[in-house]
């Protein structure tokens, strides 16, 4: 305690102190100090004194607050308080579903509701360049194997195929179906690779306005009507993802399958995928485009139709090599991820075909 001034008012002497109080915590060493009088002073003093202490302890208390909540943490909140919290939309871009956080399921992206006839194109190059307006001119801006090497006007043609078909029918989709496969195009894929091509072509000028001459004057534009499946390393999984694709997209399975691919590809897609997914014949179709050597079709029956009539699902031996090395960049499938009809077939391996319900069986 130390005097610092003794002055007279009103007859009465008062001496003034300074009572410096050195509470030093450990953490940050601070120290606190009051002023009181003498007399009446002292009452003071002694409250100054007990909020000293309720500060003192507020900060002792905090400080083993925040020890405790760094080393146990916050109580986790479950997904659904999340989700409630912060409302989600997945509808960017070229995207599909929505999420709808209050109804806590997905919903068909806009427009697409009617949408019952898939239209598949499976990819086979990618695109490394950087002009898309031209890159039919160069095969040198796709990558192409050495078999590949005359094919690459037949690629194109799927795509332009593909999408006058969608502008011939308001309730089909078209899916460019096909991964980032080629490590020298870096991690393109080719289902983005064929749909930025026919946006540069301006979709071959199929993608009138709306209502131009659209029997549904709800129908959507071609361009509205086009999207990717980036995930599919072969011929099977072009088909089976697409599949699943769609019902992302649109929350149904589709009434009728397409697939446009080279002409000596119809044996594969047409009978061995079709059945090993057991879709119907009727609901089925294939637009073969393009020309082949001998030498392609050679390797078509050697490296893939002997394969897959012994392996249908693609799991074992060469096929599975295959996919294996077509995946550089380590990606992994999110399937059946929207379509859980069909975790039984996405997960089946076996040499037979897949004897488990599936969503077109014929009731």
């Amino acid at each position: 305690m130390k005097t610092i001034d003794t002055r007279s008012t009103s007859g009465q002497t008062r001496r003034v102190y300074t009572i410096v109080h050195h509470s030093i915590d450990a953490r940050d060493g601070v120290g606190v100090s009051a002023v009181v009088t003498e007399g009446h002073g002292m009452v003071h003093g002694r409250i100054v004194r007990k909020q000293i202490w309720i500060i003192i302890a507020f900060i002792f208390g905090f400080s083993w607050f925040g020890i405790i909540v760094g080393i146990f943490g916050f109580p986790a909140r479950r997904t659904s308080e999340w989700i409630a919290a912060a409302p989600l939309d997945l509808t960017g871009g070229g995207g599909g579903a929505s999420f709808s956080a209050s109804a806590g399921k997905l919903q068909a992206r806009a427009g697409l509701e009617k949408a019952k006839h898939l239209i598949m194109v499976a990819g086979h190059t990618v695109f490394k360049g950087t002009d898309y307006a031209e890159p039919g001119v160069d095969a040198q801006d796709w990558v192409l194997l050495d078999y590949q090497s005359k094919q690459l006007d037949s690629y194109l043609q799927h795509i332009r195929v593909a999408v006058g078909l969608a502008a011939e029918d308001e309730e089909s989709l078209v899916l460019f179906s096909g991964g980032a496969t080629r490590e020298t195009a870096g991690p393109r894929s080719e289902a983005v690779s064929y749909w930025l091509y026919a946006d540069a072509q301006d979709w071959f000028g199929y993608n009138r306005p709306k209502n131009s001459t659209a029997k549904d004057k709800t129908a959507l534009p071609v361009r509205e009507r086009v999207h990717t499946e980036e995930f599919a390393r072969d011929s099977f999984q072009n088909l089976l993802f697409s599949i699943c694709r769609f019902k992302q997209l649109t929350l149904t399975y589709p009434s009728k399958i397409t697939v446009v691919s080279l002409p000596f590809k119809e044996n594969r897609f047409h009978t061995l995928h079709r059945e090993a997914l057991r879709l119907p014949s009727s609901a089925f179709s294939f637009v073969g485009v393009g020309d082949a050597t001998p030498e392609a079709v050679e390797g078509e029956r050697k490296n893939s139709v002997v394969p897959f009539t012994s392996d249908p699902y693609g799991c074992h031996g060469s096929l599975k090599e295959k996919r294996e090395g077509r995946n550089p960049w380590n990606v992994e499938s999110p399937y059946p991820k929207g379509c859980p009809e069909l975790r039984g077939l996405f997960e089946f391996c076996g040499d037979g075909i897949y004897p488990g319900p599936l969503p077109w069986d014929r009731k």
